[in-house]
């Protein structure tokens, strides 16, 4: 896989996980892409290539294994928020993707 190819598929998986932990929009197919786009990152960034300007050559530049590591917990977290939202646990209850005042986190307990 070509690294702008890579990077592209990045902010793409970035953007789908904004998508399903900020604004909670369309959960089930969000959360899908999400798990699927980290886990594509996290398995190919092994064998990442970069061509060179100069001869068009392709040149290993493989993706250190920290932040492949770290693209495998994002998208087992986004499978796991898939699941959870299937079974009807996630988002909790009483939360609409908005934020509450104190005032109201403390009504909501009484």
């Amino acid at each position: 896989m070509l690294q702008t190819y890579w990077l592209a598929l990045a902010v793409f998986a970035s953007w789908t996980l904004y998508c399903w932990s900020v604004q909670t929009e369309r959960i089930t197919l969000m959360t899908a892409l999400s798990a699927f786009s980290w886990a594509i990152l996290a398995l190919k960034g092994g064998s990442v290539q970069q061509r060179v300007s100069g001869t068009g050559e392709l040149v290993a530049a493989p993706i250190p294994r920290e932040l492949r590591y770290f693209c495998l917990v994002i998208g087992v977290l986004s499978l796991f928020a898939f699941i959870l939202y299937r079974w009807g646990q996630y988002p909790p209850e009483g939360t609409n993707g908005q934020d509450q005042t104190p005032e109201q986190e403390v009504d909501s307990y009484a």
